[in-house]
């Protein structure tokens, strides 16, 4: 799959389309493809002035039951994959993987880490404490991505009028 062209080419697109240059007039001038500029401008048409979002998510069965998951982790911290998927199955009729079930965990920000009772050295028949699962913020690792695209969305939207 390709990338994705700036929402800065876009709105000079859109910009020369609203001047009155054809659509493949503005694709010749701006090195797009035809059908790019012709994409683009009936999207804008229709109030859709940035690129959609790239990729996608499938969604999951245990969507629905997110609040029921939560709670299980929340009753117990080291609750295990094995035991959420059984409750999951007993309680809740959904058939799931344990890996699917961490996937779907880790796309959420929930991940395991080792709850460390000793550092340095020590008796080494003393067991480790149970892993326990942890919540970490998700999202872009840059919040700058993100921040362009909304400036660019709202200068289409004051330069380019939709009629």
């Amino acid at each position: 799959m390709g990338q994705a062209l700036s929402d800065d080419l876009r709105i000079r697109v859109l910009k020369a389309s609203a001047a009155g240059m054809s659509a493949r007039q503005a694709a010749a001038r701006f090195g797009v493809g035809i059908s790019t500029a012709i994409r683009w401008i009936a999207r804008a048409k229709e109030g859709e002035l940035t690129a959609r979002p790239q990729g996608w998510r499938r969604p999951s069965a245990v969507d629905a039951h997110e609040e029921f998951v939560v709670a299980l982790i929340n009753e117990r911290r080291d609750v295990t994959l094995d035991e959420m998927v059984e409750r999951l199955s007993v309680e809740r009729q959904v058939k799931i993987s344990r890996s699917a079930l961490g996937a779907w965990l880790r796309s959420r920000g929930w991940t395991f880490k080792k709850d460390r009772t000793r550092t340095g050295a020590g008796p080494t028949g003393r067991p480790e404490a149970p892993a326990r699962l942890v919540r970490w913020s998700i999202g872009p690792r840059s919040g700058e991505t993100d921040l362009h695209r909304r400036k660019c969305a709202a200068e289409a939207r004051k330069e380019f009028s939709v009629s």
